[in-house]
């Protein structure tokens, strides 16, 4: 049976032959400070470890589709400006692959544990100039990397392959990287949830077909999906907010409780009733798609949903603007929104309102989470978006959700 590598076993100048020159070393960590400084000084005269190399050998971690045109991929600037022939003339699409490449001799940053580990997002995006061979090239593959300006470590390209793909101990050659990866978004690598957040979800596949989600007028997005993720991490992305939130079970459980079930611009159950309705027209407004539009006129115009059950059932409530995946008013929409009102039934403004919300209120999706639907006190932290007054400060919350 074959063996397997540990990156963090190869030898310094295993792939790529670099010397400090002859004699002792200056790693100030191997000499004392006298030597360090003579041999320092010799080293600034002596010869140059990267002078004329401009090539290094590396292997490939994890690779992606790119279709649009990149400034460090010449060809595919090139390619983009190429004309179509009879009746398509324009732009072409482009769709090459960018591959994260580890070369240790060169590479400041942790070894990666694997094609789904977050520190691969910092790896330059590397692009191969060429032309055949195997598509995409495997992770594990032994590659040859050259730059345009080395000292600067700019416009690496991958130039040739020189082997594998080898084994990697803790890592598997075959894995691809998941989710929004793919697209250049981060929020979907393993292990990306900050510790001091709560459970991270597990992606699960839509339960509504695309005939099902047509009869919601603005769409739907189901807590705990990829769609959800993706929506909440452009959100999270607008506002600067940490895009792990996206993948936490604590903001998807509260989308979901408030939006039964992430269906976008959602009234509160209380807009049963609107002026000039007949109690009895609409028994429950949440589950008649078709009347959501007048709804949402009625909320950004300030006209409450006061709901009024049949008698003997359910005490009346007080009248309410509530609306969307986060269930916010007519005040707070005007507040939190990134254009009031007009973004009530729009499902990205809704997602930014509703984020917006809890990181200015709360703080962050694991304390909303420990006082949702329930009256009590809560500690907001000590977080640079949530406005001075409120940090680390005990708040008194003194209303339920949900009802």
């Amino acid at each position: 049976m074959a063996g397997k590598i540990k990156l963090e076993d190869l030898p310094f100048g295993t792939l790529n032959s670099l010397s400090d020159g002859s004699g002792p070393s200056t790693d100030r960590r191997r000499t004392d400070p006298l030597e360090f400084l003579r041999l320092s000084t010799e080293a600034a005269y002596g010869k140059n470890t990267l002078r004329n190399k401009d090539t290094f050998n590396g292997i490939v971690m994890a690779s992606r589709v790119i279709s649009y045109p990149s400034y460090k991929n010449k060809t595919a600037l090139f390619e983009e400006l190429l004309v179509g022939t009879d009746e398509e003339e324009g732009p072409s699409d482009y769709n090459t692959y960018a591959y994260k490449v580890y070369i240790p001799e060169i590479e400041p940053r942790c070894i990666p544990k694997g094609t789904g580990d977050p520190i691969l997002v910092t790896y330059p995006d590397v692009y191969s100039d060429m032309t055949d061979g195997e598509i995409p090239i495997p992770n594990g593959t032994l590659v040859s990397v050259k730059y345009d300006d080395v000292e600067n470590l700019f416009n690496p390209r991958i130039v040739a392959k020189t082997g594998g793909p080898i084994q990697l101990a803790n890592f598997d050659p075959g894995a691809t990287a998941s989710g929004t990866f793919q697209n250049g978004i981060s929020t979907t690598l393993e292990d990306l949830v900050y510790p001091v957040f709560g459970a991270k979800i597990t992606i699960q596949e839509p339960s509504l077909s695309i005939i099902d989600e047509l009869q919601y007028p603005a769409g739907i997005f189901e807590p705990r999906t990829q769609k959800a993720v993706d929506l909440l991490t452009k959100a999270l992305r607008a506002l600067r907010l940490p895009e792990e939130w996206a993948m936490l079970e604590s903001l998807h459980y509260i989308m979901d409780r408030e939006s039964s079930g992430g269906k976008v611009g959602i009234p509160n159950y209380r807009y049963r009733i609107l002026k000039g309705r007949d109690p009895e027209e609409i028994p429950n407004i949440q589950s008649d798609p078709d009347q959501w539009p007048e709804v949402w006129k009625a909320a950004a115009s300030g006209s409450v949903g006061i709901y009024d059950p049949v008698k003997g059932t359910v005490p009346p409530r007080k009248g309410s603007t509530a609306t969307g995946l986060g269930q916010l008013i007519k005040d707070n929409v005007e507040a939190y929104y990134p254009y009031g009102t007009a973004g009530i039934g729009n499902a990205d403004a809704e997602a930014y309102g509703f984020v917006n919300y809890i990181a200015q209120v709360y703080g962050d999706p694991d304390t909303a989470r420990s006082v949702y639907g329930q009256i009590g006190y809560y500690k907001v932290g000590d977080y640079a978006w949530v406005p001075e007054s409120r940090r680390n400060k005990e708040i008194l919350k003194e209303f339920e959700e949900g009802y």
